[in-house]
């Protein structure tokens, strides 16, 4: 199976997660990775349960959930990161 190009989407409280996976699709592109950084929701059921049901509702292909977090000087901390892979 050949490799699909994709995007990163962004996701945070408050943001339409299906309207930013249609307007993927719109311009041609099935296959995404999601990241979150807002680490107030990484272990949120409520937030999963927004993010699987968007990606049952549009059929995007999504290969990565990337998760981490941003420091008030704007950088990322060094600490181990985890990717979660959706089937």
């Amino acid at each position: 199976m050949a490799n699909k190009v994709g995007t990163m989407v962004g996701y945070n409280i408050g943001v339409d997660l299906v309207d930013k996976l249609n307007k993927c699709k719109e311009i041609g592109i099935t296959s995404c990775q999601i990241n979150i950084w807002n680490t107030s929701i990484f272990t949120s059921d409520e937030h999963a349960k927004i993010v699987k049901d968007a990606i049952a509702e549009t059929g995007m292909t999504v290969s990565s959930l990337w998760a981490g977090a941003v420091l008030a000087s704007g950088t990322s901390p060094r600490v181990p990161t985890r990717s979660v892979s959706f089937p």
